[in-house]
């Protein structure tokens, strides 16, 4: 209980919990101690900020790409979890094309931050909700999606006068109640560069050197030479397996060889004797 003077039309609690409902009471005194009926008052204190998230991590790098592994935030204590925000520096996405599809709720991280740590160019590429991030997954910057209402574009390998163009994703957490914002956000490692995008297929044409047209000349000319040989040897090898066969046919030894029935009528006449 506070006793507050007669004069006194306002007063400032401090040291209040964050995000927490009050019951406050006001009543009127006299000198006699006697106090009339209170005024009643429920409100709530203004929500804090919430505790930094987890660091995203870089997972890998293809042409236009960086895929980051996220994870969920701590439960605020002193408010709810309202969103999570993917937010790129260094890009060269136009404001046009950086421009929300769609009316949100919750403010920019662009605009809601005077400046992110090592931030150039910022942009929002993606809005995600709170049950989008129940687990720990993977998202990818620049898969040319929209996400919350935030164009992700590819991003760029290099800038319009071919300098090498690297990149830092920044994870944002927002706390939102009682149309009041907080954020809170954390940083890759360091930045980092990403492949090239393909260009316009161009079409493919069948162009040799000299070199690889007496390469393949020469090539054919082997293969069709080994080919004359095995077709030599085999034509050889026929022919001289039919000269066999017929000198083994006109042998004298199988013309001399007795008939079974000669033999057969000499065996008998010897036995006469």
């Amino acid at each position: 209980m506070t006793l507050l003077g007669g004069e006194v039309t306002n007063v400032q609690l401090c040291d209040l919990t964050a995000w927490t409902q009050y019951h406050v009471e006001v009543s009127a005194s006299t000198s006699y101690a006697q106090h009339g009926p209170p005024a009643i008052i429920e409100s709530w204190t203004e929500i804090g900020a919430p505790d930094r998230p987890p660091q995203p991590r870089v997972n890998a790098t293809g042409p236009g790409t960086i895929t980051v592994l996220i994870e969920p935030a701590t439960p605020p204590r002193y408010g709810p979890l309202s969103a999570y925000f993917i937010v790129v520096s260094n890009s060269s996405v136009t404001a046009n094309q950086r421009r929300k599809r769609a009316r949100t709720e919750l403010p920019d991280p662009v605009m809601y931050f005077d400046s992110l740590e090592g931030s150039s160019g910022a942009v929002t590429v993606a809005q995600l909700g709170v049950d989008e991030v129940r687990d720990a997954r993977l998202f990818v910057v620049g898969d040319g999606q929209t996400y919350g209402g935030y164009d992700n574009p590819p991003l760029q390998s290099t800038n319009h006068s071919g300098a090498l163009m690297v990149y830092t994703v920044h994870y944002v957490v927002a706390s939102s109640h009682d149309s009041v914002v907080k954020m809170n956000y954390s940083t890759t490692a360091r930045p980092v560069p990403v492949g090239p995008l393909a260009g316009p297929a161009t079409p493919w044409t069948w162009e040799l050197s000299r070199g690889e047209v007496i390469g393949i000349a020469v090539a054919s000319l082997l293969v069709l030479m080994i080919l004359l040989l095995a077709l030599i040897l085999l034509v050889y090898h026929y022919r001289c397996r039919t000269k066999n066969d017929a000198y083994s046919s006109s042998s004298p030894v199988n013309r001399l060889t007795p008939n079974a029935s000669w033999l057969k009528y000499y065996a008998g006449s010897q036995s006469l004797h």
